[in-house]
């Protein structure tokens, strides 16, 4: 997990093609995307560009939702695709 970070905080992402660059197994599901790290997937909304209230603009903002194991994956996986 530690070496995953590493990279993300490394990262310079603008676009999606960015994230696919670094991660190449990661995954776009449900708006938001999905990475193996180890044992876990992390699901993460990733804010290419984001604009503070005070007007600055931040690059590449990494929000982490959920750390789950696969099998939990799995159930949230399915339950996002019948919410539908």
């Amino acid at each position: 997990m530690r070496a995953w970070e590493a990279l993300v905080k490394a990262a310079s992402w603008r676009r999606p093609g960015d994230v696919k660059q670094t991660f190449r197994n990661a995954d776009w599901a449900n708006s938001l995307w999905v990475f193996d790290v180890n044992r876990d997937r992390v699901i993460a909304d990733v804010r290419y560009q984001l604009v503070r209230a005070d007007g600055t603009v931040v690059e590449g903002v990494v929000y982490i939702k959920h750390v789950l194991t696969h099998p939990q994956y799995d159930h949230w996986s399915a339950s996002m695709r019948r919410k539908g």
